[in-house]
């Protein structure tokens, strides 16, 4: 252990340690497959988030887009995502 040599030190030590877990992805388009951003003037990046949606669909991550297990024919009706992914269907929270 560290020992604390002035007041700010000795301060920081008396406080309940601060949860710092990290995120870890395992496996999941959110930690690998870019494009959830948009540029600085609005126009697509080189991986466009459209192309995120059938990225993720395996997986349950579902902050994003349903789940293949649960909702198995969620992206049938657009073939192609860039332009039909208005045309999917929102999940609702249950």
């Amino acid at each position: 252990m560290v020992k604390p040599l002035n007041r700010k030190a000795r301060t920081l030590q008396a406080q309940e340690p601060r949860d710092a877990r990290a995120y870890a992805f395992t496996d999941c388009c959110p930690g690998f497959a870019p494009g959830w951003e948009v540029g600085f003037d609005g126009a697509v990046d080189p991986c466009p988030w459209q192309q995120d949606i059938p990225a993720c669909h395996p997986c349950f991550w579902s902050a994003q887009v349903p789940d293949s297990t649960t909702y198995p024919n969620w992206m049938d009706g657009c073939q192609d995502v860039g332009a039909d992914w208005r045309t999917l269907c929102v999940v609702p929270d249950i």
